[in-house]
């Protein structure tokens, strides 16, 4: 019965830490670029679902913004669910589901990345089955526009603290 206030401390606790200490989150070692100059200039994003809440942490240039939207986990899979059988459906027209997720995940945080920049992603729950570069904006795919790395590795060690 306690666990949706747990999750939403624990949720808040991680905001309050990567605002303060997002200087010190990296990139796992294994989705780290080669090149330590690129790895520090890459915008980051991650998502964080909750109960009743959306939260999407963003790191431009050693900088970290934390957006919330308000969504909650169990809306984000039937958004996801419902984009995923359009996608394979080739009677169906994916963009209106495509374009209510990018209003959603990426709109709110679409002012902090530089454009046509690659970016790293790294989705947690329902989120790591979207495929991220399907998102549309009314003009064009989210693929179109940036090169996009997915980072499916678990948050970093002190994001997990």
């Amino acid at each position: 019965p306690g666990r949706p206030a747990v999750l939403r401390q624990t949720l808040d606790a991680l905001a309050a830490w990567l605002q303060t200490a997002a200087p010190a989150v990296a990139t796992p070692p294994a989705a780290a670029p080669a090149d330590a100059d690129t790895a520090a200039t890459t915008p980051h994003l991650l998502y964080l679902p909750g109960p009743a809440h959306l939260r999407i942490a963003v790191q431009v240039d050693g900088r970290t913004t934390v957006r919330e939207v308000d969504i909650g986990e169990r809306a984000l899979l039937d958004e996801v669910a419902a984009l995923r059988q359009a996608v394979q459906d080739p009677g169906r027209d994916p963009r209106p589901l495509a374009q209510a997720l990018y209003a959603r995940l990426w709109a709110p945080v679409a002012d902090l990345l530089p454009p046509d920049a690659p970016l790293q992603i790294q989705a947690e729950g329902v989120l790591r089955y979207l495929p991220f570069g399907l998102l549309h904006d009314g003009g064009g795919w989210l693929l179109e526009r940036h090169t996009l790395a997915m980072d499916a590795g678990p948050p970093p060690a002190r994001a997990q603290q």
